[in-house]
């Protein structure tokens, strides 16, 4: 997550020029800090299909407390994207899924961003052989301890084992990790734990896949 400056209104961030709706100066500012501070991360606009998640961070009192005044989801949301369009993508037809919510109050206040690439999830190819040919095998095969396991078994063993971790964000604002189900796995994650499954049955159960 990168945290960027409190984002400033959509009322400040444009203005009308000469008959046309413009960028203020606060918000060509507003994108050159958003700007820095992903090159900073060493981050490139991505160019496909990308989710965009925004946790909105009130400024905090004195007493710890968040400030009332703050701007609400929507506003934040428009100032972001456009914020953001050039800088985490290039451009914001991209977006096709976006999340935002309110955070937990830090000092100054500021705007918590991931933007992750979308991709295709797990083809009905890729899953039929999965439960087809790589988990029939292990389950007739593989023998643990004079014993034999099911489908079932296996594939909770190697999802434990190789399942992708993925960062969510709690409505707190807190992101934790947690292992991605494998039906959420993009085509690419999927090929990688096949291959991953496979080679570990191959070589400490002496599967033999034909």
């Amino acid at each position: 997550m990168i945290i960027l400056p409190y984002p400033i209104s959509a009322n400040r961030y444009w203005r009308v020029f000469g008959g046309r709706v413009v960028r203020s100066a606060e918000a060509v500012q507003y994108r050159k800090d958003a700007g820095f501070l992903f090159a900073l991360s060493r981050r490139r606009p991505l160019a496909g299909p990308v989710s965009v998640h925004l946790a909105l961070h009130p400024r905090e009192n004195k007493d710890g407390t968040a400030s009332r005044s703050r701007l609400d989801l929507d506003n934040c949301i428009k100032v972001a994207l456009d914020a953001l369009n050039g800088v985490a993508y290039l451009d914001d037809k991209q977006v096709v899924r976006l999340s935002a919510v309110i955070a937990e109050p830090i000092q100054r206040g500021g705007l918590g961003v991931i933007v992750t690439e979308e991709e295709r999830k797990r083809n009905a190819e890729q899953n039929r052989f999965y439960w087809g040919p790589v988990l029939t095998t292990i389950a007739e095969q593989a023998w643990v301890n004079g014993r034999r396991f099911d489908k079932d078994v296996w594939h909770e063993h190697y999802a434990r084992l190789f399942g992708v971790m993925e960062e969510i964000v709690l409505p707190s604002g807190e992101i934790v990790t947690r292992r991605k189900s494998t039906t959420q796995m993009t085509v690419g994650e999927f090929s990688e734990y096949l291959d991953r499954v496979q080679a570990d049955a191959s070589q400490e159960m002496g599967v033999c896949f034909e």
